[in-house]
Formats: structure tokens, sequence, C-alpha cells
């Protein structure tokens, strides 16, 4: 009796510790799984690098095979990567176990191409109908657009809205943005502007970022609804706070404008520039005019830019040929402009009177340099002197006169020298005291004249000295 009941105490503690490794297998792929669902939210934003996520959910995948989550984030994190094939695989065993997000997915695959996987509208359909018919809703929504617009299938445009409907009335805010153009158009529909508005309101409550922008824009121009800045403001904002470049550059505008709100030039220029980088062709338009306008003062005239911007522009679409054209003109002629004046700059020699003011000048620095007394500290540095020499010998070497009128104009400069030799004079005989400040002064003067006749950099001198 006692063995018996060590038997199955033993027997017990076996199946208690199977149990446990159980427990703990199953807790580990339970967290890898987690993990793999917390990294594939992040699917679609800013700056989201597919590759941690690739790893975690490969691994779940192998883990959990029966879970047709795992494969559909798979795939969708490895198209980010660029690897439609790999995700094709995928998404299509995620479909095999029932899952239609996996269907849509590849449908859209197919419909939209890749770089190693061509478009095909007629392999697309065939993934979206049967998604479709079972009431997946983007799967109604797109089977609409195709059938409304002739894409892989016989065209009829009333069946098509009838899909989109059907998408919109379950939540599909894509569907409802679609259904609501075609109000405010009258695609299809009698045109309604209220109704469409109506539409587009839900889908930007859903937090549909397109829907924010365009119930903006209708609460802007008071289409639909009444016209409301204010309001229009506020959807702008909602959708330029998810990122979507038509959002960032309407709240960047309402800034830069006082929209119903306070002028922030420097936050304005920052959304739009956001735009403009993500690819939205009216930020980098108005971006072309505002460099070239200078009119914004936190960037000034900047014509290089505003070229860029307006190329930029017009390979996206824009129709700002035109402008473009004209502000090369424009650049073209002000370079021109500049050329020449560098060009005019550096021809330009001294005068006669000029190079008898250097002349004068270069005398008076010499005598302020020679000069040494009881009473009459020497008032140029050897230093200054070098330097006075050098740009004497610049401004003799620019000028076109000849050797015989140099000489001449250089025997007046040391006549006219009568003058400050008895100036030195005068403060010998009262003791330098009362005079060497306005001799100091004059020294200082004739130097400062000398340096103001300095070449410019680009003038560089005819010959070496």
């Amino acid at each position: 009796m006692v063995n018996y009941a060590r038997r199955c105490a033993d027997i017990g503690f076996a199946i208690l510790l199977s149990t446990l490794a159980l427990v703990s297998e199953g807790n580990a792929q339970q967290a890898s799984s987690d993990t793999c669902l917390r990294l594939a939210k992040e699917i679609g934003t800013s700056g989201f690098d597919p590759v941690p996520t690739i790893a975690a959910c490969e691994q779940a995948a192998n883990e959990r095979p029966d879970d047709s989550r795992l494969p559909l984030q798979l795939g969708r994190a490895l198209l980010i990567h660029g690897d439609a094939k790999t995700s094709l695989h995928h998404l299509t065993r995620s479909h095999n176990q029932g899952n239609l997000d996996a269907s849509y997915r590849i449908g859209k695959i197919h419909f939209d191409g890749s770089r190693d996987l061509k478009s095909n509208h007629e392999e697309a359909f065939r993934w979206f109908k049967p998604a479709a018919d079972k009431g997946h809703p983007a799967c109604q929504n797109a089977v609409g657009i195709m059938i409304a617009e002739g894409f892989g299938t016989a065209q009829n445009l009333y069946e098509g809205i009838n899909w989109i409907r059907k998408a919109a009335e379950q939540g599909e805010s894509a569907a409802q943005v679609n259904l609501g153009k075609r109000y405010l158009d009258g695609a299809g529909l009698t045109k309604d502007a209220a109704t469409g508005a109506k539409w587009i309101r839900q889908a930007a409550e859903a937090n549909d970022p397109e829907a924010q922008v365009l119930l903006g824009k209708l609460f802007f121009d008071g289409r639909g609804v009444v016209r409301s800045q204010p309001d229009a403001v506020i959807w702008f904002k909602k959708a330029s706070d998810q990122g979507n470049p038509e959002g960032l550059f309407w709240f960047g505008a309402a800034k830069l404008k006082g929209w119903s709100t306070l002028i922030d030039e420097k936050a304005a220029l920052q959304l739009i520039e956001r735009s403009a980088n993500a690819g939205y062709a009216d930020a980098q338009a108005v971006l072309g005019e505002l460099y070239r306008d200078g009119k914004v003062k936190v960037i000034g005239k900047d014509i290089d830019k505003a070229i860029h911007w307006f190329e930029t522009a017009v390979r996206n679409g824009v129709e700002a040929r035109p402008e473009l054209d004209a502000l090369k003109a424009r650049a073209s002629e002000e370079r021109a402009r500049q050329a020449e004046a560098k060009r005019a700059e550096v021809v330009r020699t001294p005068t006669k009177e000029e190079l008898l003011n250097a002349y004068t000048a270069y005398l008076t620095v010499k005598l302020c340099h020679d000069v040494r007394s009881e009473y009459l500290v020497k008032l140029v540095t050897p230093k200054q002197f070098e330097l006075a020499k050098r740009l004497i010998r610049n401004v003799e070497d620019l000028t076109t006169l000849s050797k015989s009128e140099k000489d001449d104009v250089w025997k007046q400069a040391n006549e006219d020298m009568t003058q400050t030799l008895g100036l030195f004079k005068m403060a010998q005989v009262m003791g330098g005291n009362l005079a060497s400040d306005d001799m100091r002064l004059v020294c200082q003067s004739s130097l400062a004249s000398l340096e103001a006749m300095r070449p410019k950099p680009d003038a560089s001198p005819k010959r070496d000295f």
C-alpha cells in the first residue's frame, strides 16, 4: 500500500513538471506573439523600421503556426522591406487559414505592383472579390472602385458605387471618403455637398488623415457645411499631427497666414518643408514662391533654393514651368550683373590724383616710423610700416601712368610733405607733449588712407613684389 502511494506520488510529480514545462513554453510563445503584434502596430508610421518586426514575427509564426495574424504581419513588414515575393508567400499562408485581411493585402500587392512584381488588375480582382462577398469592408471598397472604373473587370458605375456604399456603411473610412467625394463631385450620384460632407466627417472622426484634410477644406470653403475657419484649422492640425503631408502643408499655411491662430513664421516653414520633403507638390511650389519673393523674414530671398523647389514641383506635376523659366532667366541676369561688377572692380586703376594721395600718405607713414627723438616717441611700428610699403606697391602697380608721370607725382608728393615736416619740428620744439597726440592722429589717418586703397581679393597685382 505504501509502495503504491509512493508510485502515485512519483507519477504526479512527473506530470506536474511536464505541465510546468508546457506552461513555460506557452508563455514564451505568447510573449513572442505579443512582440510581433505590438511591433506591427507601427507599420505605416513615420520612421518605421521593418527589420525588428520581421525577426519577431518570423519567430512567432514558426512557434504558433495556427495563428493567422502572425504570417499576415510578417508579410506586411516584408513588403515594407521591399520583398514582395516573400511577402506574398506569408500572406498566402495567412489567407489559407481564412484571414480575409491577408486576402486584401495580396490583392493590393497585385493591384499596385512592386519592384519585383508587375501590376495585374485582373489578378487583384480575383483576390478582392471573394473576400468582398464574405463582407470584408476594405475588399468591398476595392471591388467597388475597380468595377466603377473598369479596372480588371467590366465597368459598371452604379454596381461599383453600391459596393463602395456597403463598405462605407460598415465604417470603412477609405470607402466613406470615396463615397463622400462622389457626392461632392456628382460622380455617378446626384451632387449633394451636405451628404458628401457627412460621409467625410464620419471618416475624419475615425481619425482618417485624408478625410481630416478634406473636411478642413470643406469648412474653409463652406461647402456642405457652415463656413468656419477655426474648424478648418482644427481638422488641418489633426491631420498634421499624424504626419499627413497635405495636413502638414495646410496647417503650416494657417500659421503663416494667421488663419484663426497666431502667426508663427518659423513653425509654418518647418511644417511646409516637412510636407515638401514628404513629396507634396503644392508645398514644393509654395516654398519656391516664398524663397523667390523673400517676404518671410526667417528665410529671406534665396533664388537658388527657389529654383530647386520649383524644379521639384514641376517634376511632380505642378504647372509652374513659366515661373521656373522666368526665375532662371532672372538668376542668369543677376549672375551676369555680378560678374560685370567684379570685372569693373578688378580693372579699375588709380587716377593721378589718387596716386598723389597715396604717395603723400606713404611718405607721412614713413616719417612717423623714422622719427625718434627725446620728446617724440615712434608713432608707427615696424609692422605697420611694412604694411604701408606693400600697399603703396600695389597702388603703384595698378596705375596705368607712365614711369615719367609717376616720377612727377612722386616729386610733387615730396614737396607737399613740407607742411608735415613743419608739424614734426614744432612738436620737437614744444617738447612733444602738446603735439604728440595730433601727430599720432596724422600718422594713423595716413595709414588708414593707404589701407582704404587696398585692392579687392580677386583684383590681383599685375606683378609680384
